[in-house]
C-alpha cells in the first residue's frame, strides 16, 4: 500500500494545518515579536522621559533645596544661570582635583513641550585621574542642582615615566557639556 498524501485525505488535511501553523509561527517569531519588543521599548523609553520630565518640573516648583542649592538654577536671566552654572561646574572640578583649561557657557535651544523649564548649558574641557573623573561624574549626578551630562569625551594622555598604563593615577584628558534648568517663570 503506498502511503501519498491525495488532496482531501485527512493525512493532507494534517499537514496543511501544520504547514499553516509553521507559516504562522514563523510569521510571529520573525515579524510580529520584534515588533512588539521594540514597541515595549519605545513605551518604556517614554514613561522615563515623563517621568524625568515631571521630576523636573517638580523640582523647578518647588525652588531651592538644602543649603541654598536648587533643584533648577533660580536667576533673573538665562546669563545670569549660565555664570551660575559655570561657576558650579568649575568648583565640582576643581574640588575633585581636575585642572581646567577651558570653560564657557552655552547657549541652548528649548525644547517643544518644555514650557516651564529653559535649558542652560555649560561646556568644560579639563585634566583629571580616573578617581577624580569618577568623582565630578558623582558630584553632577548628586550636587543640588539638577545637572544632565549631555556629552563626555575621555582620552588618555601620553603615559609618563612613572605611571603605566591603566594606573589611577594616569592622567586624562576630558571635555564635559552639561545642561541644567531655569524656570521659565524666571525670565524677563
Amino acid at each position: 500500500m503506498s502511503r501519498h498524501l491525495t488532496p482531501g485525505s485527512p493525512a493532507s488535511r494534517i499537514a496543511a494545518v501544520g504547514l499553516l501553523a509553521l507559516v504562522v509561527a514563523l510569521l510571529w517569531l520573525l515579524l510580529i515579536s520584534p515588533a512588539i519588543d521594540a514597541r515595549k521599548a519605545l513605551d518604556d523609553e517614554l514613561r522615563a522621559s515623563r517621568a524625568l520630565r515631571a521630576r523636573f518640573q517638580a523640582q523647578a516648583t518647588t525652588g531651592p533645596r538644602d543649603k541654598g542649592a536648587g533643584a533648577v538654577l533660580i536667576a533673573p536671566t538665562a546669563d545670569v544661570a549660565a555664570a551660575m552654572l559655570q561657576t558650579r561646574l568649575e568648583a565640582i572640578i576643581e574640588d575633585a582635583g581636575g585642572t581646567i583649561e577651558r570653560l564657557e557657557a552655552m547657549s541652548l535651544p528649548r525644547r517643544r513641550g518644555s514650557a516651564r523649564l529653559d535649558p542652560i548649558g555649560a561646556t568644560a574641557a579639563f585634566t583629571a585621574t580616573t578617581a577624580q573623573l569618577r568623582q565630578i561624574l558623582l558630584a553632577t549626578e548628586t550636587d543640588g542642582t539638577t545637572m544632565i551630562v549631555d556629552e563626555l569625551s575621555v582620552r588618555a594622555e601620553p603615559p609618563s615615566a612613572s605611571g603605566a598604563p591603566g594606573d589611577a593615577q594616569e592622567k586624562l584628558r576630558i571635555e564635559i557639556t552639561v545642561r541644567a534648568f531655569r524656570p521659565h517663570r524666571a525670565a524677563q
